[in-house]
């Protein structure tokens, strides 16, 4: 059976986005964070790097969810205003006899 996604929930959706998109981060966060912990020495050698530390690439997941939680909140919004016009997201659904 074919159903049409006709309305997507704009906060629960980019809500859900963000969140996936900063967990996804945090596979590559902890070795660069280990990796920048062990050489001190670079941001010693750079001046533009001596504000730098591993602990501020704790910002990025945040960042991601931010931005990721914006971008799906318009495409949603956008989404929401198109779908009557063109039909939306088709679906097929199986149902379960027993």
């Amino acid at each position: 059976m074919k159903k049409r996604v006709t309305r997507l929930s704009i906060h629960q959706n980019a809500l859900m986005a963000g969140i996936l998109m900063a967990v996804a981060f945090l596979p590559f966060l902890i070795p660069v964070m280990l990796l920048s912990f062990m050489a001190p020495e670079v941001a010693n050698q750079d001046p533009d790097m001596q504000q730098f530390s591993g602990w501020t690439l704790l910002v990025v997941p945040i960042i991601y969810f931010i931005f990721t939680y914006i971008s799906t909140a318009i495409m949603c919004f956008f989404y929401n205003l198109l779908a009557p016009m063109i039909g939306g997201f088709e679906v097929e659904i199986e149902s379960e006899n027993g």
